[in-house]
């Protein structure tokens, strides 16, 4: 029999808080307390199963309770949004998030369609997996105790993602209303919420910041939380009446709200409201499970849940190195990223309507529940994760990977004018990328009807029509691909000669090996980079599988570039090790100082970073320990090049070598990864147990 609307509400609430209760006492994540109350309370539940009396939960009142949920939800997170917060990202976090969600997009797209889904729903597939969960980050980040240069990253991405994730939210909407790829259709939907967030947003700038900064002169709190959750609920019926997502205008709200400065005032006022009701938005998602669906699945549960940890690993690793972090912050960031969460659940809700969206929403709970048990023990073993992967690596890539941030500081210290030329030819690339993109997608959206209308009106057969299409298509798209290549060529050599300046004619070029190393890692990452672009753009339009051999092939062969001119740099550092010892030698001034800094000798021996000089005395704690326990490159990106022990030169060490009292050490990396290498030598045992990376204090930068 029915319920009330009051004995609906207070059994989710009582069954989500004793499912939460044991899932803190076994150290689980609280959202999988949520979704196991749900299908408890579901349909599908226990109590179901023996008797139909046995449900007596009102679906109806607990969807609408959940679409209370997702406003305030989305409402939070707008609150946490800001212009400011993008500032604070920066470039770097955008670039990072962008290369992860396309590979993502691309991965997930491609994962669908081997497991035999059509195209529309691999769409919502792909974008479901594509998001992390910026709630289980944050609270398995605090109870592991997660600090450094990864958190920072992670949190830097989150703000581009959840940035992100609106947008696909709001363009899967038009998809929704228009259940089809329907060039036509998509473009008309999307200048009307074009249009739609456009007025919206000129007119809540117009409003919102102005009436919100007189409720908090109030300074009541009352008075703020009635006017927060006014504002949202007003949004989100504004987006409704439009007819797109709740959750669109309730995000939108809290944006507006943060670009008044009420976030540090609201949010804490909005939290346990939003608390409340997100649970029962989980619930209700736990009630719309069918658990007969995921056994039906459990090949597409298994590949999916391993894409996403498997692709946002890689995605977020190579994007966060690419651009300038060390190696184990980048690992440890991938390891953290790889679940999905609130937005993945939204999304899914989206396609419900669709054919077969009933599975793919059990599909989209079942890979978050699978990939949230994951993620806390990949956080908590990521150094080890980490340390396994640096020491599988091949010497000379090792080498590699510990002096490239400390060439993309050299290119970051350039002049204006230079800085305003790579702009110019990455912006040129990028228009290249899009044009080529909308060529393939356009050919094979109109290639048929333009073949048919030839036929119809000329002596030429349809078939021979769409050859001559493709072909024309074809001449089209090569310019712009020489060009784009001419590019990424002249980027690559700009940055390259600016971090290493080449030598007049006639004079020894002692920068070349790290000169090519670096141009040929800048040709490799932009080749990369816009190939995913295009496959990311035209994935959904052409036959799978295609575009990945492709791309696989192009890995394949820049792979295989980059270790070539690793090899080169190994021997380019193990000469500079032998002239570095030459240099220590002849300086008397180590046997005074503790420390110094080889400013001529990176004058003379460009491209092996920040060089520093170390002498152990009896005060370090790293004394009688191997470079194999220290882990020194892979705990803080910079590496060793030399240890001088009396007349005896090591050039480029390994692992099994120990350190004796009075070696002369000279480090090499990035300014930030030398200095956190010196902190780590002297107070080795004591911060070995303290935060995943040894970060240097203000004054000591």
């Amino acid at each position: 029999m029915q319920a009330g609307f009051l004995v609906s509400f207070a059994s989710v609430l009582c069954v989500a808080a004793v499912t939460t209760v044991v899932f803190q006492r076994l150290k689980l994540p609280v959202v999988l307390g949520y979704l196991l109350a749900g299908v408890l309370l579901g349909p599908s539940g226990v109590g179901a199963s023996l008797s139909p009396d046995l449900h007596f939960i009102n679906e109806t009142d607990v969807h609408t309770l959940a679409e209370l949920g997702v406003i305030l939800l989305m409402f939070s997170l707008g609150l946490e949004f800001s212009l400011r917060d993008l500032a604070r990202a920066g470039p770097k976090s955008a670039l990072v998030s962008l290369f992860e969600v396309g590979t993502m997009l691309w991965l997930g797209f491609s994962a669908a369609r081997l497991l035999g889904f059509e195209a529309l729903p691999s769409v919502f597939i792909a974008a479901m997996l594509a998001i992390s969960s910026t709630t289980l980050i944050v609270r398995v980040f605090g109870e592991e105790k997660v600090q450094g240069k990864s958190r920072e990253l992670v949190l830097g991405l989150l703000v581009f993602e959840d940035l992100i994730a609106i947008l696909l939210l709001s363009a899967l909407t038009t998809v929704a209303i228009s259940r089809q790829l329907s060039a036509s259709s998509v473009f008309e939907s999307a200048m009307q919420l074009g249009l739609y967030l456009l007025v919206a947003v000129a007119i809540g700038l117009a409003v919102v910041p102005r009436a919100f900064k007189f409720v908090l002169a109030l300074d009541r709190s009352e008075t703020t939380l009635v006017a927060g959750l006014g504002l949202a609920f007003a949004g989100a019926l504004s987006a409704q009446a439009m007819g797109y997502s709740v959750a669109l205008g309730a995000f939108l709200a809290g944006s507006l709200a943060a670009q008044a400065g009420a976030t540090h005032r609201l949010e804490p006022l909005v939290l346990p409201v939003r608390d409340v009701f997100a649970a029962v938005f989980f619930v209700a998602v736990g009630m719309s499970i069918e658990p007969s669906i995921i056994v039906q699945h459990p090949l597409a549960l298994v590949v999916f849940s391993a894409v996403v940890v498997i692709g946002k690993f890689i995605g977020v690793s190579a994007g966060a190195f690419a651009t300038g972090s060390g190696l184990r912050t980048s690992l440890r960031s991938g390891f953290a990223m790889g679940q999905i969460g609130e937005f993945s659940f939204i999304i899914a809700a989206l396609a419900r309507e669709l054919p077969g969206g009933a599975t793919l929403f059990a599909l989209a709970v079942g890979t978050s529940t699978l990939t949230a048990l994951c993620t806390p023990y990949l956080v908590k073993n990521g150094d080890r994760f980490a340390q396994w992967i640096e020491a599988k690596m091949p010497h000379p890539m090792q080498t590699f990977v510990s002096l490239y941030a400390s060439w993309i500081e050299a290119t970051q210290r350039s002049s204006g004018g230079v800085r305003s030329v790579l702009r110019k030819r990455a912006t040129q690339l990028a228009v290249d990328v899009v044009l080529i993109s909308a060529i393939i997608v356009l050919a094979s959206l109109f290639g048929r009807r333009l073949a048919r209308y030839i036929d119809g009106s000329t002596a030429l057969e349809q078939s021979s029509a769409y050859v001559g299409v493709l072909l024309l298509s074809l001449i089209l798209v090569l310019p712009l691909l020489w060009n784009a290549g001419k590019l990424i060529a002249a980027l690559s050599r700009l940055a390259s000669s600016t971090a290493f300046p080449e030598r007049a004619a006639g004079e020894v070029d002692f920068a070349n090996a790290p000169r090519r190393a670096f141009r040929m890692a800048l040709s490799v990452g932009l080749a990369i980079g816009s190939a995913m672009v295009v496959l990311v753009s035209t994935q959904a339009f052409l036959p799978p599988g295609g575009g990945a051999v492709l791309f696989f092939l192009l890995l394949i062969f820049a792979g295989s570039s980059v270790l070539r001119s690793a090899s080169e740099l190994q021997g380019h550092v193990r000469a500079g090790a032998q002239a570095l010892f030459e240099v220590l030698a002849g300086r008397e001034q180590l046997q005074k100082n503790n420390s110094d800094h080889l400013d001529d000798a990176e004058a003379l021996l460009p491209g092996l970073g920040e060089l520093h000089a170390l002498r152990l005395q009896q005060d370090c704690l790293a004394l009688g320990q191997s470079l194999a326990t220290l882990n020194l490159r892979g705990a803080t990106g910079a590496a060793i090049i030399l240890i001088r022990r009396g007349e005896l030169a090591i050039a480029a060490p390994g692992g099994k070598e120990v350190l004796q009292l009075d070696d002369q050490l000279v480090l090499s990396g990035s300014v930030e990864a030398v200095q956190a290498a010196q902190q780590l030598l002297l107070n080795w045992g004591k911060q070995q147990n303290e935060s995943e990376e040894i970060t240097p204090t203000p004054s000591e930068r």
